[in-house]
């Protein structure tokens, strides 16, 4: 999440720069309309990518496993998948600060026995902890 933020306010810089070389040929008016919504349009892409990682949720219960994902602020998808039906937990580690193990992270796919549906559960904290939870429920 803070790396598409950043990658959202690095793609704003150009905006800006461009109102910084224009703002003697601009009003006081057109400046401040002109800033309020280069601010206000990537106020909102710093809101949805905010919402969207912090909406996202991942219920396990006894028997069945739930993905609540946020596609947009108004577009939520469910997916759900019971506990036998199960094959596989995979777990991916990007970027470098996922390997430590202070931060802990991962991207966790959950396999069905049909090969149609899947979980994908993005930037999990403490993946190998849910797949062997995922594991130990399945046992029982």
């Amino acid at each position: 999440m803070v790396f598409q933020i950043i990658k959202v306010s690095l793609g704003s810089a150009p905006f800006f720069a461009i109102i910084y070389f224009a703002r003697n040929s601009m009003s006081i008016g057109g400046l401040s309309i002109a800033l309020g919504v280069i601010i206000g349009i990537f106020g909102i892409l710093i809101l949805h990518i905010f919402v969207d990682d912090r909406l996202d949720r991942l219920v396990i219960t006894n028997k069945r496993i739930v993905m609540i994902d946020w596609k947009m602020i108004i577009l939520k998808v469910e997916n759900e998948v019971d506990i036998r039906d199960i094959q596989e937990v995979k777990l991916t580690s990007r970027g470098i600060l996922s390997s430590f193990r202070i931060f802990d992270y991962g991207v966790c796919t959950i396999e069905t026995a049909s090969h149609d549906l899947s979980i994908c559960f993005i930037d999990a904290p403490h993946p190998s902890q849910i797949r062997d939870f995922i594991f130990s429920l399945k046992k029982v």
